[in-house]
């Protein structure tokens, strides 16, 4: 969004100055000035269009070299005899120009050559004498009072525009100091957490190896899903703090597509207690057996989008459908997730990405979690450029889709 932004204001200066030199090139031959400056004008233009279509990256150089060809021809404008009075307006408009961006010695520059234009027709065209008349008096000194009065307005915009931004910065890293905390906080709990739900997990484990009665049996797997589901979440805030942070971090090794499939099976399936669902794993036969990526994180977005997926859905089902698209350096790896769940509203899909965003967040609400399995999803594969859509499909509730793609 940026860059965009940054290519519609080299577009409106290039606009500007060929705009400028279109008219002063006009004015040049109706009023029969000095012809050899119209090649010279029409080069610049075409220089300035040639470093904006061919030249990435200019930034700072090409905003100089815009601003130095109009400011050329506004004192080309302004040493003839006949604009005396007229040049007042075109300074005003460049200082209007020039406000628009942070450039604050462009203003000085234009006054600076307003005044120069002004000794040049005092000293050298004598168009300024003390016998001029009352009328042409009046005129050029409202016209200075109207440049210097533009000047002072543009330089006051100038200046709360900086206030205005160094207090946005001030406060956006007040706001990222803030959540560097609140992550470091999480972070510190759920390393003291871990352990004691490691410890509850591993007793349950070893508890149901023995003889035990149907009904502690009962109790104890209870316990245990109870304990996976609590370290599940635990895993989700070290991974936020992570993202905070910027440790977050993707390897690229070979991974067996199968294993990722089949671990993601077994998570289903440990929580999917509601018989009633249907859920079915389509892997196409043509996928490559072995692939290359982060099968870890690959495995944590799936289980988080099946997640969410189990807990709104009632009846119907769960299809995963596992795909490849083939390209020159192999193959991006395509998964679509549907299910017949609750779907999502519009401003519902517009917050998903909200870090402890929840669509139910009433005290009644029956579904469980932090608010972070989506924005985690999505932090994940930022680095591998990976295109990632959540969106409602229709009768079929929720529709995942992930895109894995080589850089």
């Amino acid at each position: 969004m940026r860059e965009h932004e940054q290519t519609s204001i080299y577009l409106l200066l290039a606009v500007v100055a060929s705009t400028f030199s279109a008219m002063l090139i006009l004015v040049t031959a109706a009023l029969s000035w000095e012809l050899w400056i119209v090649p010279l004008i029409v080069i610049g233009c075409m220089i300035l269009w040639w470093v904006h279509i061919r030249v990435e990256g200019v930034g700072l150089l090409y905003e100089n070299l815009c601003a130095g060809l109009v400011l050329i021809e506004f004192f080309f404008f302004g040493v003839h005899r006949e604009v005396l009075f007229e040049i007042p307006v075109l300074a005003c408009i460049l200082l209007f120009i020039f406000s628009l961006r942070d450039r604050k010695r462009l203003l000085y520059i234009t006054v600076g050559l307003y005044i120069l234009a002004l000794f040049y027709h005092f000293l050298v065209l004598h168009t300024i004498t003390s016998g001029m008349g009352v009328r042409e008096l009046v005129r050029l000194v409202l016209g200075a009072a109207v440049t210097v009065g533009a000047f002072l307005i543009a330089r006051y915009r100038l200046d709360r525009r900086k206030a205005a931004r160094r207090r946005h910065e001030n406060t956006l890293s007040e706001l990222e100091e803030a959540g560097r905390q609140n992550a470091e906080f999480l972070s510190n709990v759920s390393h003291e957490l871990r352990t004691p739900i490691n410890m509850v997990i591993g007793i349950s484990e070893v508890a149901l190896g023995k003889e035990l009665s149907p009904e502690i049996r009962e109790d104890m797997q209870s316990i245990q899903m109870a304990g996976k589901r609590l370290s599940s979440q635990i895993n989700n805030m070290l991974d936020y703090t992570e993202i905070v942070e910027g440790t977050l971090t993707a390897i690229k090794e070979e991974y067996m597509l199968t294993s990722v499939v089949n671990d993601v099976i077994t998570m289903t399936a440990m929580q999917s207690s509601r018989g009633e669902l249907e859920i079915v794993f389509d892997v196409e036969p043509q996928v490559p057996a072995v692939l290359i990526g982060d099968a870890e994180k690959i495995s944590h977005v799936l289980k988080i989008l099946l997640e969410n997926s189990l807990k709104f859905t009632e009846e119907g089902g769960i299809y995963v459908h596992v795909g490849f698209r083939k390209e020159e350096y192999g193959i991006n790896l395509l998964i679509d997730i549907y299910d017949t769940g609750i779907g999502m509203t519009t401003s519902q899909l517009t917050q998903m990405y909200d870090e402890f965003y929840q669509a139910d967040s009433g005290s009644s609400r029956f579904a469980g979690g932090l608010g972070l399995g989506i924005p985690i999803a999505r932090a994940f594969f930022m680095p591998w450029e990976v295109l990632f859509i959540l969106k409602v499909k229709g009768s079929m509730g929720w529709r995942h889709t992930l895109r894995f793609r080589r850089k």
